[in-house]
């Protein structure tokens, strides 16, 4: 099941690369520290697009772990989901955050992305979209991280070190192609950014 999702993801990642700032198809939620909205009732209706912290949520309730972010063995994100052999829209969460409260998201499908897949489809010379929050944070990041102006790659010999401080999160409402979707930006403990494509 990761395989398929991992290979269908970057297929979707691939394919849905517009990712549009303040003008294009997704639109800014926040930047800089933590940008997580409050907490919500566990029951509570959780829209596409939207995260909350989900403080009291721990254990098996977070459902079934399918994936670890970075992959490098020092793992601090993981991805829970609450029912993994659905194709519809579900609750899944997110630890690994500071404050030691998980971040709840409802999505169809829900993967963990790489610098290095964000720096080869965002510097792409095809890709003219404008830059969303969450390319506007990584820039940021890799600035401080890698000593590079904003487009270049990080060199090689600290791909690994970028790799462990800026992690990304794709969630769409569905399987299969898609114009929606919501991508957030993971470093240090915090969600730093989202970009959410329209309602």
């Amino acid at each position: 099941m990761r395989g398929v999702a991992a290979g269908l993801a970057m297929t979707l990642v691939l394919a849905g690369c517009d990712m549009g700032g303040r003008t294009g198809v997704f639109g800014p939620v926040g930047t800089g520290g933590d940008v997580t909205a409050a907490d919500v009732p566990a029951d509570a209706d959780l829209p596409f697009g939207q995260v909350a912290r989900a403080c009291g949520v721990r254990g098996r309730n977070l459902g079934t772990e399918v994936s670890r972010a970075p992959e490098d063995g020092r793992a601090q994100y993981r991805l829970y989901d609450t029912a993994p052999g659905q194709t519809g829209p579900r609750t899944q969460y997110i630890t690994g955050f500071d404050d030691n409260c998980p971040r709840r998201i409802t999505a169809a499908l829900v993967t963990f992305g790489s610098a290095d897949v964000h720096e080869t489809t965002r510097y792409e010379t095809a890709n003219t979209s404008p830059y969303s929050p969450t390319d506007d944070a990584y820039e940021d990041i890799k600035a401080r991280v890698c000593g590079v102006r904003a487009g270049a790659a990080c060199p090689a010999d600290r791909s690994d070190r970028i790799a462990r401080e800026a992690v990304f999160v794709s969630a769409y409402p569905r399987f299969g192609a898609s114009n929606r979707r919501l991508e957030l930006l993971l470093h240090g403990g915090d969600l730093v950014a989202e970009a959410a494509s329209p309602r």
